[in-house]
C-alpha cells in the first residue's frame, strides 16, 4: 500500500508540473486566457481546413513583439494593418527572413469563424519553406467568418 501511495504522488506532481508549465511557451498576452479560449486557439482552422498552428504562432493587429534580429533583441509591429478589398483583406506584416514590411492578401478561404479576443490575429507561414515567399495561412477577424 505504500509503494501505491508514492506512485500516485509522484503521478500527481508530475500532473501539477506538465499544467504549470504548459503556457512557458506562449506570448505573454496570452498565457492569461482561460481554458475556453485556449481551446479555440488549439481547434482554430481555416475554411480549407489549415490548422492555425495554436495562437503562440500569431500576432495580433498593431502589437509590437520582441524578438532577435541579427543577433539584438528588437520589437515590432508584425500585423501592422488590415484593409478590407474585393478579394479579401489586405494585410501588412514583418517578414522575418526579408527584413521588411510585405504586403499578403488574406482571402476567404483564410478565414477562422468566432474569434474570442475582439483582436484580429494573424498567422503567417512560407508554404515552400524558407525561400518561399511569406503568406497568410488564417486571419482570425473580429467579423469575419
Amino acid at each position: 500500500m505504500t509503494k501505491m501511495w508514492w506512485v500516485v504522488v509522484l503521478s500527481a506532481s508530475c500532473l501539477v508540473l506538465l499544467i504549470v508549465n504548459s503556457g512557458a511557451g506562449w506570448k505573454p498576452e496570452y498565457a492569461a486566457y482561460d481554458a475556453e479560449i485556449w481551446a479555440w486557439f488549439a481547434k482554430a482552422r481555416s475554411k480549407v481546413g489549415g490548422s492555425c498552428c495554436d495562437n503562440a504562432d500569431g500576432y495580433r493587429l498593431g502589437v509590437r513583439y520582441k524578438f532577435k534580429e541579427g543577433g539584438q533583441e528588437v520589437e515590432r509591429v508584425m500585423f501592422a494593418s488590415l484593409t478590407r478589398q474585393p478579394e479579401g483583406y489586405r494585410i501588412v506584416g514583418w517578414d522575418l527572413q526579408e527584413h521588411r514590411y510585405v504586403d499578403m492578401l488574406a482571402k476567404e478561404d483564410s478565414f477562422v469563424p468566432g474569434n474570442p479576443i475582439g483582436v484580429p490575429i494573424v498567422w503567417f507561414f512560407r508554404p515552400g519553406g524558407d525561400r518561399a515567399s511569406q503568406v497568410v495561412r488564417c486571419l482570425a477577424n473580429t467579423s469575419e467568418g
